[in-house]
């Protein structure tokens, strides 16, 4: 069965409504980058769906919106593909400190594995191979 793509979401969200529920599904079937670009797409549609009816009143037809948990989990998995933060904070709608705390804690927690020692003249942890202490 061949997955669905991006464009394919996109499509099926403008045309039939439903943001959140594709939202989900999409979740299941496509990559990091793809998801920050639907949500994207998916917030897009869901301003355009907001317009002004009959003696100027407003109708809010559909709108969509990440949770908070939804916004980290995507920023993380943005930062796993090594994508920028400036297109982190465009695909998730969320602020530079939003992102630079995911990415701070991501850097703390990789620095407590095993075998990872971080530098002071380098920003990036290194790996280096366990040695035995001396008088061991």
């Amino acid at each position: 069965m061949m997955m669905p793509s991006l464009a394919a979401y996109v499509r099926h969200a403008g045309e039939y409504g439903g943001l959140r529920d594709c939202w989900e599904v999409a979740c299941k079937d496509l990559s990091a980058l793809d998801l920050g670009k639907l949500a994207e797409a998916l917030r897009e549609q869901g301003a355009r769906r907001r317009r002004v009816g009959r003696k100027g009143k407003t109708a809010t037809v559909e709108r969509f919106s990440l949770t908070h948990a939804e916004t980290v989990a995507l920023i993380e998995l943005l930062i796993g593909v090594g994508v920028g933060d400036a297109d982190i904070r465009r695909y998730a709608s969320a602020s530079q400190s939003m992102v630079g705390a995911i990415r701070g804690e991501k850097i703390r927690n990789r620095s407590r594995e095993p075998g990872l020692v971080t530098t002071r003249a380098r920003k990036s942890p290194q790996r280096v191979a366990s040695a035995p202490l001396a008088g061991s």
